[in-house]
């Protein structure tokens, strides 16, 4: 997983629909965030949203990846195998999870 790219996009507070649209056009996460604003625009995602993915919150992703450092820290990401299915489910589930603890506790 790359990590960085899950939190420019959840820094820009991409939600799963969007996300899915973005895949349709790029084959991944990384890929998305590697777009030019022009690309990322044709997929319909608000010019807010494409700013803050070309343009990153540099400060706040090396503070969260700063804070994914500790060994009890981690981060799930929508999709993964440790993302709790329940919450997969709901309308509007959350693109991460910042979990401080044992990940086995999701499920």
């Amino acid at each position: 997983m790359n990590e960085r790219a899950w939190l420019v996009l959840g820094h820009a507070h991409v939600r799963v629909a969007e996300l899915r649209t973005l895949l349709e056009y790029f084959d991944s996460v990384v890929d998305i965030v590697a777009q030019p604003r022009a690309r990322l625009t044709e997929t319909g995602l608000s010019e807010e949203k494409c700013d803050a993915i070309v343009s990153p919150d540099e400060d706040g992703i090396s503070a969260a990846l700063q804070w994914l450092d500790e060994d009890s820290h981690h981060l799930v990401t929508w999709g993964d195998d440790d993302y709790p299915e329940m919450l997969a489910q709901i309308a509007g589930p959350p693109l991460l999870l910042y979990v401080n603890g044992d990940v086995e506790s999701l499920h």
